[in-house]
Order: C-alpha cells, then structure tokens, then sequence
C-alpha cells in the first residue's frame, strides 16, 4: 500500500481493518492490524536507511520540477500538479507527528 493512504487509514476507523482483510484474503494469511502497521514501519525505515547510505538527505524528499511545469500524460486528469511544495515538505513532519517513522 502507498503511504500516502495513512492519512485516510487514521482518519476513518473501518479502514485499516478492511485493508488487512484485503491482504490476508488475498494471500491466504492471518494478519492483524498491529502486524500491517509494524510491516509498514519497518518498510519505511528499510528505505529511509537505504537512501541516507546513498547520500540522501531530508532535502532530496522534494517532487521533481516537471511535476510542476509539465501536463499529465494521456491520463482523464488535465492540467499540472497542482500540490504546493510546502506540502509535500510537510508529509514527513505529519509522518514525525504519528510516529511511524524515526525521521
């Protein structure tokens, strides 16, 4: 699952269930929310160390410029990304905030 469904997943009670319903209909095991959560922030911090032993820092978590400046391609969605970087500046210290991640 993408990170960025967390936000939801917190805000909606019947979510995070339904979603480790999902996962364990799909491969026939028996998770628990409690498990889905650890295997998340386990991920999380496998790519944040991955990315700081390549020389990645806090300032590299920016969307490239052509999100800004290029149009969608042949997607129902028209127009240029519309997010502000002050947002996308502001998901890891939401990610701070809920403790899913040692940033």
């Amino acid at each position: 699952m993408c990170l960025f469904i967390a936000f939801a997943a917190l805000d909606d009670e019947t979510c995070l269930p339904a979603l480790v319903d999902l996962i364990n209909a799909r491969f026939g095991i028996s998770l628990t929310a409690d498990d889905v959560v650890s295997l998340g922030k386990n991920i999380l911090k496998t790519e944040k160390g991955f990315n700081e032993a390549a020389g990645f820092t806090n300032a590299d978590d920016r969307l490239p410029e052509f999100f800004s400046t290029e149009p969608f391609p042949h997607t129902m969605l028209s127009g240029i990304c519309q997010v502000k970087k002050s947002i996308v500046s502001g998901i890891s210290n939401k990610f701070r905030e809920y403790k899913f991640m040692p940033l």
